[in-house]
């Protein structure tokens, strides 16, 4: 059987614009923010780096059921592609959550925002967690008793384990979990950088120094492992990104035609000279892709087309979900499908059929699971509100 070594880098641009379309002509019904006040240009934003993730490990995938070997994609594009919107995934974290401690003037609600964030994560993770246990069992034909109670407990904190035996489990999900990790320590790190805010006023030249510090970390990685410095850097940017965009004449340059060149020239200059999405060059790069769209910036209104805006709305689910639809269809209903794909026609058709099924369970886990629980985060809030207003 031929193995394509090189999938052509149009097989992703191509799978993009026609979902994109096809998205747009059936006019499915708009998934309305579940949150008021939201960037669209980050929404979109949301929504392009959750397919672009999809598409990278699309072709691992491809790579793995041909050679046994889960390594990055062997073409340039598709490489660039999951790193770099991991990484923009964590300047969008920063960027938001620095900015709400500004907002907040270091006030935060903490019981507010971890109820939000626990609403808001973990059940489509349980779901994620539940399906990959699922998958396991089906390939290994080992029953759920003799499974669970030995290989659950790593999954609590975002790592992963070998379910029944089966040596491929953490590539069931493609692996996205680990990210987590590095959200939850964010998170959990957000009382002490409220406090500096409060107490050392915190402020833009401040987030440099961090910025500065996080990328040194990096460059020398790996200098605090686990940890990993490298990760770090990211969240700092965001938050730098944050405050820079606060003055009124560069959110103005950057939300118009100059920001639209900046990007557009970053990210040329990103794909032309970078080989690591995962360096300090790297992230000096996509600092100034992710600046114009953190501003307002929506690429002449393309980050903010109602396909963009549906696409951001269901990213979490979309990130957690691609995984397990690229091996629930590859690996237990077509095992063989990927392996007699030797035209770039046959893949680019195999490309369409996972990303329909990655977006149609996404927007099923979204309505069903995602978006009820944050509704019930809220109601939590509200109440536990209520009643420490009431308390004497």
């Amino acid at each position: 059987m031929t193995y394509i070594a090189h999938p052509p880098a149009w097989l992703s641009i191509g799978g993009f614009v026609v979902i994109a379309v096809g998205l747009w002509a059936v006019r499915l019904p708009r998934l309305v923010p579940s949150l008021p006040g939201r960037l669209a240009s980050i929404d979109g934003l949301r929504g392009v780096l959750a397919m672009c993730v999809f598409y990278h490990h699309f072709f691992i995938t491809y790579q793995w059921k041909h050679t046994g070997r889960w390594e990055v994609p062997p073409t340039h594009l598709h490489n660039l592609m999951g790193g770099c919107s991991v990484v923009l995934f964590f300047m969008i974290t920063g960027f938001l959550f620095f900015g709400r401690i500004k907002a907040a003037r270091g006030a935060i609600n903490l019981n507010a925002f971890f109820a939000g964030r626990v609403f808001r994560l973990l059940p489509v993770y349980g779901v994620t967690i539940v399906l990959i246990y699922a998958a396991a069992l089906r390939v290994t034909g080992a029953p759920w008793s003799t499974a669970l109670q030995p290989s659950f407990e790593p999954w609590i904190f975002f790592q992963s384990t070998d379910i029944a035996g089966y040596p491929a489990t953490n590539l069931i999900d493609a692996g996205v979990h680990w990210t987590l990790a590095y959200e939850w320590t964010f998170y959990l790190a957000l009382p002490l950088l409220a406090f500096a805010w409060t107490k050392l006023r915190f402020e833009a030249w401040a987030l440099f120094l961090l910025s500065v510090a996080a990328l040194l970390v990096a460059r020398l990685n790996p200098v605090l492992p686990p940890l990993q410095g490298l990760f770090v850097a990211p969240f700092a940017l965001g938050g730098l990104v944050g405050e820079i965009g606060r003055l009124p004449a560069i959110r103005r340059h950057a939300a118009g035609w100059m920001g639209t060149l900046v990007c557009a020239f970053a990210a040329l200059t990103l794909f032309l000279s970078c080989d690591n999405p995962y360096s300090v060059f790297s992230y000096l790069i996509l600092l100034f892709v992710f600046a114009p769209i953190a501003c307002g910036n929506t690429l002449f209104g393309l980050l903010r087309t109602r396909t963009m805006l549906m696409l951001g709305e269901i990213s979490y689910s979309l990130y957690m979900l691609h995984g397990l639809v690229l091996f629930g269809i590859y690996t237990l209903v077509l095992p063989d499908a990927l392996s007699h794909a030797s035209t770039p026609g046959r893949l680019f058709s195999l490309l369409l059929i996972a990303s329909a099924g990655a977006i149609a369970a996404a927007t099923l886990v979204h309505l069903a699971i995602e978006r009820p629980a944050l509704r019930l985060g809220r109601r939590f809030v509200a109440i536990s509100r209520e009643q420490q207003l009431a308390a004497p």
